[in-house]
């Protein structure tokens, strides 16, 4: 019987740290958000640095100091909005509820989706 005790505590000791790490792993993969310019419109996307979308993530587009837009992102993380006038913010709320946000200024975006840079060179057939 004491036997028995020794091996569930032996695993015990090995299984802490490994629960331990696997909660900082977690910590590890951080919200982002990329915007840019769609037409008339701006594109969001929201994932985590590890690569993965976030679906179901909640933005905020604030101008003038009010939010003018509430969005839920979609399975691929991303949401479509009107580009209001002037200057704004789009804030990415953690979907884990840690309170962290992530924010973007209408003077960031970019003005192709990540990896589409029209000003790159082309590759490939014209």
């Amino acid at each position: 019987m004491k036997r028995t005790h020794m091996n569930i505590g032996f695993a015990a000791l090995f299984a802490a740290p490994m629960l331990a790490s696997a909660h900082e792993a977690d910590h590890a993969n951080i919200p982002v958000l990329q915007c840019w310019h769609k037409d008339a419109d701006i594109v969001c996307k929201s994932g985590w640095s590890l690569g993965w979308p976030m679906g179901g993530a909640t933005l905020e587009v604030i101008a003038g100091g009010a939010v003018v837009a509430t969005l839920k992102t979609d399975a691929k993380g991303e949401a479509r909005f009107a580009a209001p006038e002037g200057a704004f913010v789009v804030l990415l709320h953690d979907v884990r509820g840690g309170g962290q946000t992530v924010e973007a200024r209408r003077a960031d975006l970019a003005s192709a989706p990540p990896g589409m840079d029209e000003d790159a060179p082309k590759i490939g057939k014209p």
